[in-house]
């Protein structure tokens, strides 16, 4: 089984995929997940931390995936 952290970090990347694909809301959907999974508190604090960390900066972070992942495109 993968790391407690590798996990989280999994977690959120399926809630940023689930906002991106079918349009669902990612913290929604990471709290669903996180009810599914036996994870500590901490690890529940760390991966919504993430989450918002991901959302709050995400205009940035497409724009460094543009500049470097031409063939990504973002859109």
């Amino acid at each position: 089984m993968a790391a407690p952290r590798r996990r989280a970090r999994e977690l959120v990347l399926q809630a940023l995929y689930e906002m991106d694909v079918a349009a669902h809301d990612p913290t929604e959907a990471l709290a669903r997940m996180l009810q599914e999974q036996r994870f500590s508190a901490d690890l529940e604090a760390f991966a919504r931390s993430l989450l918002s960390g991901v959302l709050e900066h995400r205009a940035e972070i497409d724009q460094q995936i543009e500049r470097t992942a031409i063939l990504w495109p973002t859109e």
